[in-house]
């Protein structure tokens, strides 16, 4: 849940959903619905082959409600990572314009983030290969592929350390790039030109 709320609604049950929040709704279920008192936004993950169609035809023939780029600004689909990268001590990040959100993809290789600058900036994100710790300066989380994560803004900041392979997708709030917070470079290098393309811009960091 990324800004306001929402009241879950399923077999008579309610349940309100607040920001920093995560869920899943997993399938074959009793049928759902989701209430918004106010305005509110929800950042989704969804795993996809390649070749599915995600044309406004497509999906809106599968019930999606399709918002025009006058309402949430121009959308994008992350092509499927295929595997971690693999290059030692490296992080791999590519990233895309979401409406107010900048949308990475990040691919860890082993031994990777350990000498990362410190983080400030919010983010919510979902693992989707390998594990890597979610180092705070007070704290530190252990993830794995398919759990998700928010980090609030700081300080205390935050870096991700990964040991093995490891790929994240996450979303940061375009105005976290600005003067004030600590933004790690590999993270602020690829969104400097951050814009909707077919591939988003690529940075490849060397941290240890």
């Amino acid at each position: 849940m990324v800004a306001g709320e929402v009241i879950f609604e399923s077999a008579g049950r309610r349940e309100v959903i607040v920001p920093g929040s995560a869920f899943h709704v997993p399938p074959g279920g009793p049928p759902h619905r989701f209430l918004a008192p106010g305005a509110a936004r929800i950042a989704g993950f969804e795993a996809v082959d390649p070749v599915f169609d995600t044309s406004d035809a497509a999906l809106a023939a599968q019930g999606f409600e399709v918002l025009g780029p006058e309402v949430l600004g121009p959308a994008g689909v992350i092509p499927a990572i295929a595997a971690p990268f693999l290059d030692e001590n490296q992080i791999e990040v590519r990233s895309w314009a979401m409406s107010s959100f900048v949308l990475s993809e990040a691919r860890f290789g082993p031994a990777s983030g350990y000498a990362a600058d410190w983080c400030d900036a919010p983010h919510w994100g979902f693992v989707i290969a390998g594990g890597l710790a979610l180092e705070f300066e007070d704290d530190i989380e252990i993830l794995a592929a398919g759990d998700v994560f928010h980090c609030p803004g700081g300080p205390p900041g935050h870096r991700f350390e990964a040991a093995d392979p490891a790929a994240i997708v996450d979303l940061t709030p375009i105005e976290a790039f600005g003067d004030g917070p600590r933004i790690a470079p590999w993270r602020r290098q690829a969104a400097a030109v951050h814009g909707p393309s077919g591939t988003g811009p690529i940075a490849v960091a060397g941290l240890g």
